[in-house]
């Protein structure tokens, strides 16, 4: 982006996009499964018995979560009017497109993800109305449809994975929430007559974070020793709702996990840049 009108691009920084991608086409013959980023290293199996190697792959995911932060992405005016145009496309697609609407109307994480990845799209391209549609989907459909009287998710119960299903909407609805609220309307806070709401939920799941041999339901089929991890709304929760054990637990649980089906379920990594 901004390769235009003399922005930044790769090439005004020496690099060279088009012979970076030859050399890993090259190493493909070499190395099979190559990502991305990868690195090669020669070694002498003579003098290292037991060589161990390391490598690091750097992503973007971080630096986008700064700049939420921050409230600042560092974008030519008009690279970023084109980003915000983007995501406002995507926006109607999500809302017109039939794989769209069949991911709104789902009843259980599917919908709640899509209320949570729209929210987060309208805060950035400022669509108010839309902000307020999803905040009124959190209080008329999500809330009353999944979350049960004591404050699980009976959907995500009946899973065969229940346990990392249960997490994930958590956090996703966690994320909406943290996402929407504001001080006329604290969707932390906010709940139903009936005592259903964000609070409720946090208070049913947490236990079985902080001792998963309470857990009531069998054992997930797949990845049930990967959970739980640091789930990013017992920080936003802890804050929210002032739960300063919310916060103690989350510090107390793995902050780097490496196993790609539990990254692929933890939407925010690190929710502190969000506060």
């Amino acid at each position: 982006m901004g390769h235009q009108g003399g922005g930044a691009s790769y090439a005004a920084a020496g690099v060279d996009i088009a012979a970076g991608e030859a050399a890993v086409e090259r190493l493909r013959n070499i190395v099979a499964g190559i990502g991305g980023f990868g690195a090669q290293y020669p070694l002498d199996t003579s003098r290292y018995h037991h060589p161990v190697l390391v490598a690091s792959t750097d992503g973007v995911g971080t630096k986008l979560e700064v700049a939420r932060a921050a409230g600042q992405l560092d974008l030519k005016p008009a690279d970023l009017a084109g980003v915000k145009s983007w995501f406002a496309s995507y926006i109607d697609w999500m809302n017109t497109h039939p794989y769209g609407i069949a991911e709104r109307d789902a009843k259980n994480n599917h919908g709640t993800c899509w209320c949570t990845q729209v929210a987060a799209f309208a805060q950035l391209t400022g669509n108010r109305e839309q902000m307020e549609w999803c905040r009124n989907r959190y209080k008329t459909v999500l809330i009353p449809n999944q979350e049960a009287a004591d404050g699980s998710f009976p959907l995500e119960m009946a899973r065969t994975k229940p346990y990392g299903y249960s997490l994930f909407n958590l956090d996703a609805m966690a994320i909406l929430v943290q996402t929407l609220s504001t001080n006329e309307d604290n969707l932390w806070t906010w709940q139903m007559p009936d005592g259903r709401g964000m609070a409720k939920a946090m208070a049913w799941m947490v236990p079985f974070i902080a001792d998963k041999k309470k857990w009531p339901k069998p054992p997930d089929v797949m990845y049930d020793k990967e959970w739980p991890v640091r789930q990013p709304c017992l920080v936003f929760a802890g804050v929210a709702l002032d739960r300063p054990d919310y916060i103690a637990l989350w510090k107390k649980l793995d902050a780097d996990p490496t196993v790609e089906e539990v990254l692929r379920n933890l939407p925010v990594r690190q929710p502190v840049l969000w506060l």
